[in-house]
């Protein structure tokens, strides 16, 4: 039998089809990503724990030297150690951290071409959305400011400015520190009538022994 030529032409046509459907949601999402964007993970409760800025390199040509992100005067913050990179911060009167810069040390690549990194901040408080505008600096002397926020149509701008939301990680970080302390409760409930049982066991038992002494 020999194979249908415009059949088996429709059928790669259809598959190739179908597999551009498939990746589309996936070369979108990584076309949308390719900006400096910032992540949290396990935020504790009361809005401490680590942001982690993604960076990656857009430019052709030259490298990354130098990230700043702006905090909303954040009152306990310190950046993570990296080789190759020196953090500085920034402070009001207050103490509190407004921003801190990541620059390339000399003789060192940066972000080279084509490629990312991540830069790790620890600490807090975080509450609600917070928006933290970056500067991404490169070695020809040209920069990118990713400050723009989201129009009320919920378009994403041409340069979006790194957002973290805590409100949903502190609602369950709270109910999970609930769930343990009223386990916490119950245990030291259950352990106390332990102690209130075991004391009245001892006190049938004593009881007898005391009349027989006394007769």
């Amino acid at each position: 039998m020999r194979n249908n030529p415009s059949r088996l032409t429709r059928t790669v046509l259809a598959v190739s089809a179908a597999a551009g459907l498939a990746l589309a949601p996936i070369l979108g999402a990584a076309t949308a990503q390719a900006h400096v964007v910032a992540r949290t993970a396990g935020m504790e409760a009361n809005g401490f724990g680590v942001v982690t800025f993604m960076v990656p390199n857009e430019s052709d040509t030259a490298a990354t030297t130098e990230l700043r992100v702006t905090f909303p005067a954040v009152k306990h913050l310190l950046p993570e150690h990296k080789d190759g990179w020196a953090a500085h911060v920034a402070k009001n009167a207050d103490g509190a951290v407004t921003e801190i810069r990541w620059t390339a040390q000399p003789g060192t690549p940066g972000i080279p071409v084509g490629e990312f990194t991540e830069f790790n901040v620890a600490g807090g408080p975080f509450t609600g959305d917070v928006v933290l505008p970056a500067v991404q600096r490169y070695s020809d002397g040209s920069s990118v400011a990713w400050d723009q926020r989201a129009g009320a149509d919920g378009q994403e701008p041409e340069h979006p400015a790194p957002t973290i939301t805590v409100a949903a990680a502190q609602s369950a970080a709270t109910s999970d520190h609930t769930a343990r302390w009223l386990g916490s409760l119950g245990l030291l409930a259950g352990i106390a009538g332990i102690g209130i049982g075991g004391a009245s066991v001892r006190s049938r038992r004593e009881a007898p022994t005391k009349e027989k002494t006394d007769a």
